[in-house]
């Protein structure tokens, strides 16, 4: 699973651990809100809407990037050149090697994935198809499609950072309201 991950994505394990620690918490926090703002949105609009407006946003703002570095071109009399220009210089093609090992990947995983269904669809074993079907019944019941989703990632982003780098923060403030809960109700500390 991982090698389909950094096949498709680009990205090694130890970037994902940098992301979910919050090693670098600019980075982690773009991320964790663009995720949390593109599943709220797919919540509550298609996700066709969804696509249109977020490219309507980027088309915006770059746009809005380009003309006023153009104006400010046109008042210093500098030739700065496009704000772009690196991104727009950047090689996106794939190699044909690349492709060949991302598409053996994912052919891989779905045959395999396939076979699994099949077997259980089927009925090849009774108890494994039971089992599947008591999890896509609680799956209709319990999750609902991207508010899981939504649950799962701030389950993933909240839980590492604060354990790890507010431990000690944490632990005394739970010691004074653990301690003094009389003192702490009548005497309300303002932040």
């Amino acid at each position: 699973m991982e090698s389909i991950i950094n096949a498709i994505t680009g990205f090694k394990k130890e970037d994902l651990v940098q992301l979910v620690y919050w090693r670098n918490p600019k980075e982690s926090g773009a991320v964790f809100g663009s995720v949390l703002a593109i599943l709220l949105s797919l919540s509550y609009f298609s996700l066709i809407s969804v696509v249109a407006y977020l490219s309507l946003c980027v088309l915006c703002v770059t746009l809005s990037i380009r003309v006023y570095k153009s104006v400010l071109q046109a008042i210093q009399k500098n030739q700065d050149g496009h704000p772009f220009k690196d991104l727009l210089e950047m090689d996106l093609t794939m190699s044909e090697e690349r492709v060949q090992e991302v598409t053996r990947n994912v052919v891989a995983h779905t045959n395999a994935a396939v076979t699994e269904l099949r077997r259980l669809f089927l009925v090849e074993d009774l108890v494994d198809s039971l089992k599947f079907g008591v999890c896509l019944w609680c799956l209709t019941y319990i999750f609902w499609d991207t508010i899981m989703v939504m649950h799962i990632e701030i389950l993933i982003y909240r839980k590492f950072p604060v354990c790890v780098s507010l431990r000690d923060f944490i632990q005394n403030w739970t010691n004074i309201a653990l301690g003094n809960d009389v003192f702490v109700i009548e005497h309300p500390v303002i932040l």
